[in-house]
Parts: structure tokens; C-alpha cells; sequence
């Protein structure tokens, strides 16, 4: 079943997918209509910023208003948004009876760094200053939103800020250097994924250096963050990033859980329309915020 549903799914996204040479508008069109998945009814979306940052509230009639989950979204920096990953945040907000908040942080190379860490840091605050307690919130992240989330955990305890219960950790994308070995043994499996990706960060990074922790937080100090579940695919390149993360959050005393789940693509957890896994795998990250939420 898993490798029939794996094989409709790559089948999918092939026939949505543009040449990366293709201009950046259509890309971004395509990543749109391959992502376009019907959420759940009953789902109540409402725009806003946080703090000036764009974001989606998605919630139902029974999320909770103190128990939020702050989701960055992947794309590696110029693609991808809210709506793109709607029908992810709405099957997590449904798993976790909790409001989910979807960043639409600005995109490079119209907004190239620091503009997404920004939006991400800002949104964090927001949440924090409308009175939500700490222990209430999750930072959560697919691929660069990964990134994200992790360096945004990291700015607050540098600013001195409060720390989210928890960080979900969804394929991260951690290194934007991309020198992790996975990326050579995976090179049959996603052929051409690593000069794509270093072509992103070439947009979004510019002339800062690709392993700022800002960036790539996989070479940034990992002391006094929450617990973290970190996620990913035995068929992506990225899990030597999360293999790498989860050892040195082990380092640094941290309470980590790290899932490599056997067959599975990059961020599979996004596409819960697509995958019996994706469903199963958003159920396990509900189990892993619920055991630690704040008590109400």
C-alpha cells in the first residue's frame, strides 16, 4: 500500500513540477496547483499579521483558543505558502484540537535574508504578546520552515524570550550549505535535489554565509530549547541533517525524539490527501504535543 500510494504521489508531482529554469512566477503557480488539497469541512480560515507578518488562522469549532501550533511552511525560501499547505495545517489543527497559525513569511528573491527569519521570529512574539503562555505554543516547521522554526526557537532564547513547549521538526532544512553525506548516497534517489537546492540559497542567503545559524541552524548552539521531534524519510537527502540535529541535541542535554520512516519521500507529512503515512505521521506529531502541552 505504502509504495503504491509513494508512487502516485511522486507520479503527481512530476506532472505538476516545472524545470527550475522555468520563471519563478510559474514555479510558483505549479507548487500551487500540485499542493491544492481539499481540507477538512468545518474549517474557519481568517487572514492576519502577526506582528506586520502574514499568516492564516485555521481552526474548528472545537480548537482550542490557549493551544496553538506556529507553522513555517517548506519551499526552500521562494516557493510555497499558507494556502499551499492549508490542507496539512487543517488535518494538524484537526489532530491536535488546536488553533494553527500558517506563516505566509515573504518569499526571496523579492525578500531575500533576513526577510523569512524575520517574519518568523516576528510571529513567534505576536503570539507571545497576545497573551498565549509559552506552554501553550508549538513551533513547527516542513523543510526550510524547519529552518525555521528551529533558529526562531534559538533567537528567543537569545533575546531572553520564553521558549514554545515543543518544536516539530518535519524534514528540516537545516544546512543550506547542503554538505551533509546524505546528499551523495541519496543522489540516485533525488537526482539534480542538491544544485536545486543550493540555487535557492543562493537567492534567499545572497552574500551571508550559507552556515550563519540563522540559516542553518544545524551549526548553531542547540542549549536550552524545548523538546523536539525531528521527522524524515529513509529516501530523502535531508536525513543526514536530522540524523546530525538529533545527535547534537543529545549533546546539549535536550529532550529529542528522531522518526526515520522507512520509504518515505521528502516532508511526506505535508500531503495527508496523498499518503495513508502522512495521516499516520501528522497522529504521531498530535501524540508528541499533547505530551508536552502545558497543563490547562
Amino acid at each position: 500500500m505504502a509504495n503504491r500510494e509513494i508512487a502516485a504521489l511522486k507520479a503527481h508531482i512530476a506532472a505538476h513540477s516545472l524545470a527550475p529554469t522555468a520563471p519563478l512566477a510559474e514555479n510558483r503557480a505549479a507548487t500551487e496547483k500540485r499542493r491544492a488539497m481539499k481540507p477538512r469541512a468545518d474549517l474557519t480560515v481568517e487572514r492576519l499579521a502577526l506582528n506586520g507578518a502574514a499568516a492564516d488562522r485555521l481552526a474548528f469549532p472545537d480548537s482550542a483558543d490557549d493551544r496553538v501550533v506556529l507553522h513555517y511552511h517548506g519551499g526552500g525560501y521562494i516557493l510555497g505558502s499558507a494556502t499551499s499547505h492549508r490542507a496539512f495545517g487543517a488535518e494538524l489543527a484537526w489532530a491536535t484540537r488546536s488553533t494553527v497559525f500558517m506563516s505566509d513569511y515573504r518569499l526571496a528573491p523579492e525578500h531575500p535574508f533576513p526577510a523569512a527569519y524575520d517574519d518568523a521570529v516576528a510571529s513567534y512574539r505576536a503570539l507571545l504578546e497576545r497573551g498565549i503562555a509559552p506552554g501553550n505554543i508549538v513551533l513547527s516547521g516542513d523543510s526550510a520552515g524547519g529552518g525555521l522554526a528551529l533558529a526562531t526557537a534559538m533567537t528567543a532564547r537569545e533575546r531572553g524570550w520564553p521558549q514554545p513547549a515543543s518544536l516539530i521538526l518535519l524534514s528540516p532544512w537545516i544546512d543550506l550549505a547542503c554538505e551533509g553525506d546524505t546528499w551523495r548516497s541519496h543522489a540516485a534517489l533525488e537526482p539534480g535535489t542538491r544544485d536545486r537546492l543550493l540555487r535557492m540559497t543562493a537567492l534567499y542567503a545572497g552574500a551571508t554565509l550559507p552556515k550563519d545559524w540563522r540559516l542553518s541552524p544545524l551549526f548553531g548552539d542547540l542549549t536550552g530549547l524545548p523538546p523536539m521531534l525531528i521527522m524524515a524519510g529513509t529516501d530523502e537527502g535531508f536525513v543526514g541533517e536530522s540524523v546530525a540535529l538529533y545527535g547534537q541535541a543529545k549533546a546539549a542535554g535536550l529532550e529529542a525524539s528522531l522518526e526515520i520512516w522507512p520509504d518515505m519521500i521528502h516532508v511526506w507529512p505535508t500531503w495527508p490527501d496523498h499518503l495513508t503515512a502522512a495521516k499516520q505521521a501528522i497522529g504521531r506529531v498530535a501524540d508528541f504535543i499533547r505530551d508536552h502541552a502545558a497543563p490547562r
